[in-house]
Formats: C-alpha cells, structure tokens, sequence
C-alpha cells in the first residue's frame, strides 16, 4: 500500500513552497528586495554555473513554458535559427538537473488508442523560480501563463459550457453527478472527478487545489480527469502536476486526461488518455480499472459561442458557427424597475458591450482602467471627460500615424497612441494611480459594471448596475452631484467626494449606495466590504465572480459562481464554502446579491490597498431598507474611514441632511 495513504493534509507543491518559502538551509528570504550577501552569492554562482554551458540559460527562461525537453529543443532551436541533437538538449536538461534548479518526476502517456510515450515533465523547484525572477526580471508564472495563451480559442462551445455538457451526459446515462464540490467541478458516481484550469490562471491557484484533490484522490480512492483546451494547456497542467507528485513522493500514481474537443461528434477519439508515473522500483502505474464510460456529445468542436467582441479572431469566424448565445440575465426581475420615486434600476450580468458603448458615447464622464484601442473601436463621439488607470506616456511616440477614429490600423495602438487620439479630441483625460473602477455617467444614467476595456472586451459575462434617474425632480441636481463624485474620485479626493455622496444618498432616498475605495485602505476596513458582511451575516449570498479572497463573504454564501482560482488566497477562501462552487468560462462579473440587496462594481472580492473601485449598492424596491428595525442603529454606528477627514462630525443636533452626510463619512 502507496504510504501516501496515511497522509493527514496535503502536500505543498513547488510553487507554494516558493510563495511560504519555506525552506529550512536556505539563509536568505526571498521577500528581501536587498538582495542580502548570500543571495548575491547564489544568484552569481548560478550565473557562473549555467555559463558553462552554452544555452543552459535559454533552456531555463522558456522551460517554464514548456515542460517537455523535446518540445522545449524545438522552439529553442526556431528562436535561435539552429538544430539542438537530443545529445545535446540532455546535457543541457542534466547540467540544470545538478544545478539544483529544476526537477522532474518520470511519467508515461498512454494515448487514447493505447501507444505509450515516455513523457516526463520538468519543471523549476522554488529556489529555480527564485533565480528565474531576478535573471529575467519578472516571474516564471508570466512565462508560463503568456507563452501558448494565444493558441486558445476564448469561446469554443465545448471549452465554455464544458461541465455543461459532462452533466448533461452523465445524467441522461443514469450516473449520479454533484457539481461544484470544491475542490472538483463534477464529481460522478461519487467516484470519478474532473476539474477545469485556465491557461491564465497563476500556476500556485492551480497547483493548491491540485494538490487538494490528490490528497482526497489518495484518501478516498477518486479518480482525477483534467481536461485541456489545447496541448500546450494539457502540458502545462501535467507540469503543474508532475511538481506536486514529487513533491508527494508518490509510488505510484495515474490521472486521466483528454482535449474537451474530443468529447464532440466530429472527433474519432471514444477512449481517456493517461499518465503514469513510472520508476525502476514499481514500474508504470496501471490505468483506471474501473474507467468513467468517455462522454460523446451531439456538438461539433467548430461551433462557438456567440460574444460583442470587435477586432479579435473569435468575433470574424462565421456566424453559421455560433451554437449559443447568452442572453442578459437580472437579479431578482430588475429590468428598469422603479426602486425608488423617479428613479429605475437595472440590474443584471451577461456580455454587456452594446450596453456600454450606448453610454459611452457621448458621455459626461467614463472611467476606466487600461487604455487600449478597442476603445477607438467603440466610441465615435468621445466623452467630455476620461478616467484611467495612469502609465507613463511615451513622449516621443510618433505622432500623426493614428489621428482619426476610423484608423484601420488603430488596433495595433499603443496605450499612448490611444490616449492622444482623445487628448486631441479634446477630452479631459484624468490619470487615476492603481485604478481598476469602471463607470459611465452620460445625462441622466449612471453605469457601474466589471468590463475591462482590453482587447477581450465584449467576450466575457459582466455584471452591471444602471441608474437611470431622469424621471426625478431633482435630476439636474443629482447629475452635477455624481460629476462631481465622479471628478473627486478621479483625484484621489474621498473629503471632495463625501459631501456629494450625502446629496446624493437622501435624493436616493438611501435605497442606492455609492462607496469608493481610496489610497491607503486594507479591504477589511473598507465600509462596503463591512456593509458585505453585515448583510450576508444576516442572510446567506449569492456570489458572481473571477476571484474571491475573502473568507468572511465565502462562509455566508449560498453560491458561488467563479471563473478561476488563480491566487494564492483563493484556495485557502474557497476551502471554507459550505456551498456549490461553480466554475464558469467567459465570465468576470463582480457581483453579490441576495432578495434585498444587490452589491456590483469593479472589485472582485480581492484583498486591496492602494487600489481604486467603485460599487454600488442597490436596496430592492420591496424593501424600504435592508432591515428595517436594524439598519438605522448599524447606519449610526461608527464603521471607520478610507481616509480621515480634516473635521469630525455629531450626530447631535444636526438636521436630516447633516446626519446622512455623516453616515457617508463613516461608510466611505
């Protein structure tokens, strides 16, 4: 019997050994940004050592990338115009090996028709990642997730609504299935248990909820299956793997694996591939004996989703291939429904582009985080003013190429080029440090939504909050008040933003809470995520996002939907949930939500500081507040600052207006 099988937790993994560094002979600590003497004597003699060899280096900086010797000689020999014998690619792979940068764990491919290939990974140990990072000047894991990203086809059918179709099999042949039992994405038969990664997922995320699932594999006899939407994403995982199973000292271990084309008609494969470790002691390991039947489904592997995108390959493939589309959906029938008098609301999630090129155009104020052309793709008439995230401008750019918005060659633009497009159509362009808040104000609507601007724009599901308050008496007063939040914001300026806020707020009629997050505050302390907490304490949460970090909200959820856990502090926060954890694709809403409230915005329920959001919470119109007999004592009771104001104020003696303009303070 495998020792493993005694094992009481699991085991760190390569990466996770690198982000604790938990080493007990290492001297130095990698969080020093010095570079203390004994890590300058490392990193020279690794210097030194790898010079010896010619290539040595070249081999190392992409091996994150790829894995595999063989494949790795090949693209080394492109980039260099030259040939490398496997002689030669193994003195290199063994002078990493004594270096004591990389390692490896001796695997085997069983292809689905049954053909055996020697197959073994290598991969960086945490002192190889810590050399990597200060040779190359970024980290092994930007490598690793950018080198194959583009041979992934963002909206394939099969890829997107994957567990989709795995559910709908499995129980149409009589199988039980679970779904979203973290940390798997579908369990069957209480036996066999898949989980989905992403090629842009950071290589920790992946390999702590690996290394879950092969510590519960071990204990409770599972089956894994990981699927892969391309070869390069199938070897990376195995790498990922491959670390963790060194790691665990495995005797003996086997996991399926197949593309998620494969599952479609038009493909010939009907059987799983595998890999098995193999050793001189133990020999291969076996395949599953008790194999899951392959799932094969009525779906072409051409057929795609439907997305808005502009400018981006999955937008010009034919229409004929579009198989789905996904409609907008509200939260709790909030389709332009009046929450308070003069004031409607619209609340909801799915591909919001149109949406917000509608309020883009043309607007009072637009905020946003990185500039890049799609931007020009969408606006025609630009908005008066613009709020981003700041970068250094190139100053020399060469000017005059890209001067028009109807530019054919504008999506090859620069964040400068972009930025002087606007600059000389006369928009006020306001650089935000670390800003990550997305909204629109255009007349009398306000829009705050989760969609980046980048060159994915259109392709994924976002969640958004509308206001459209043009009905109110006092609309020209709550415009000028939002401009003037607005332009606060975009100067970092919480005291210019408070008093607007109060305005706001009682012509609101408190049912529509604004909150900005500004410099120099941990999440914990910030009012909304209190306000989070307060309200999913009392009633359990439904969760829409790519990421979440924050435990307290996860152990109050009733339901998680996530696109990926790609952070170190992910797994530890999604280990707490009590509910499904549902992994979705084309999907980066911020949202959370229950019968009374709806919370949305820019911030993905990560831990920030000098990052910038904004959110909005929505009271529903059933409700005149969220509890009535408790919210006012909670409203009064000091909740802390995002930044301390130059005045304090009384709740004493003061009027109406006074005492919202304090509790605004309080919540900012």
């Amino acid at each position: 019997m495998d020792a493993n099988n005694f094992l009481e937790t699991r085991i760190a993994g390569p990466h996770e050994i690198y982000a604790r560094w938990n080493f007990d002979k290492v001297t130095f600590d990698r969080r020093d940004g010095s570079l203390e003497s004994d890590a300058l004597r490392y990193i020279r003699l690794k210097d030194f050592k790898l010079s010896q060899i010619e290539h040595s280096k070249d081999f190392f900086e992409l091996l994150p990338a790829e894995p595999f010797f063989p494949l790795l000689a090949k693209i080394i020999g492109i980039k260099k115009g030259m040939f490398f014998s496997s002689e030669q690619y193994a003195k290199i792979r063994l002078h990493l090996l004594n270096n004591k940068l990389i390692n490896y764990k001796w695997i085997d491919f069983q292809k689905y028709d049954g053909s055996v290939y020697n197959s073994t990974p290598y991969f960086l140990n945490a002192l190889g990642k810590y050399y990597y990072q200060h040779t190359f000047g970024l980290s092994a894991d930007t490598t690793a997730k950018g080198f194959y990203r583009s041979c992934v086809i963002s909206n394939k059918d099969c890829s997107v609504r994957h567990i989709y179709h795995l559910e709908k099999f499995y129980k149409n042949n009589d199988h039980e299935v679970v779904v979203g039992k973290y940390p798997f994405d579908l369990i069957v038969d209480n036996k066999h248990a898949f989980i989905l990664t992403e090629m842009h997922e950071n290589s920790i995320g992946i390999e702590m909820r690996v290394s879950e699932a092969i510590f519960q594999s071990i204990r409770n006899g599972f089956n894994l299956y990981f699927p892969s939407m391309t070869p390069e994403h199938r070897r990376r995982t195995c790498g990922i793997i491959a670390g963790l199973l060194f790691e665990y000292k495995s005797e003996s271990y086997t996991f399926a694996s197949y593309l998620e084309t494969d599952i479609c008609s038009d493909s010939n494969v009907n059987n799983w591939s595998y890999f098995l470790t193999n050793s001189k002691e133990h020999g291969r390991a076996p395949i599953f004996q008790d194999s899951l039947e392959f799932p094969k489904i009525s779906l072409t592997s051409d057929k795609i989703i439907g997305t808005q995108l502009t400018n981006i390959h999955e937008k010009i493939q034919e229409k004929n291939k579009i198989s789905f589309f996904y409609s907008l959906r509200y939260i709790n029938g909030m389709n332009n429904k009046e929450i308070c008098p003069g004031v409607k609301a619209t609340i909801g999630y799915g591909q919001i582009q149109n949406l917000w090129k509608d309020m883009a155009n043309g607007a009072d104020v637009l905020i946003t985080g990185k500039v890049r052309s799609t931007l020009l793709d969408n606006i025609h008439v630009p908005p008066r003013m613009m709020i981003i995230d700041s970068f250094n401008l190139e100053e020399h750019q060469i000017q005059g190429k890209y001067d028009s918005f109807e530019d054919d060659e504008r999506s090859v633009m620069t964040a400068t080029q972009v930025y002087r497009v606007f600059e000389k159509k006369n928009v006020e362009m306001i650089m935000l440090p670390r800003n990550h808040a997305k909204a629109i104000l255009k007349g009398y609507k306000f829009l705050v939504h989760s969609m980046t601007t980048t060159h994915y724009m259109g392709n994924n599901r976002e969640s958004f909050i509308l206001i459209d308050f043009s009905d109110h008496p006092q609309k020209e007063e709550i415009h000028q008040s939002l401009l003037k939040m607005l332009i606060a914001f975009g100067h970092d300026s919480p005291k210019e933003f408070i008093p607007e806020l109060a305005k706001v707020r009682e012509m609101f009629k408190d049912k529509i809470r604004i909150f900005g997050h500004f410099s120099g505050t941990e999440t914990v302390d910030w009012v909304y995520y209190k306000e989070l907490i307060r309200y999913s304490n009392r009633e359990k949460v439904c969760i829409l996002t790519s990421h979440v970090d924050m435990k307290g909200l996860v152990k109050n959820a009733e339901l998680i939907r996530i696109q990926g856990t790609s952070r170190f502090a992910n797994y530890n926060s999604l280990m707490l949930a009590n509910c499904p954890v549902m992994k979705e694709r084309m999907w980066h809403p911020r949202m959370i939500y229950n019968k009374r409230f709806v919370g949305a915005g820019s911030w993905d329920f990560a831990q920030i500081t000098d990052q910038k959001e904004l959110q909005v919470i929505c009271i529903m119109p059933e409700y005149s507040s969220f509890y009535e007999k408790s919210s006012q004592k909670s409203q009064d009771k000091p909740t802390g600052f995002n930044r301390v104001s130059s005045h304090s104020v009384t709740n004493h003696g003061t009027t109406r207006k006074n005492r919202i303009q304090n509790r605004a303070q309080k919540r900012l």
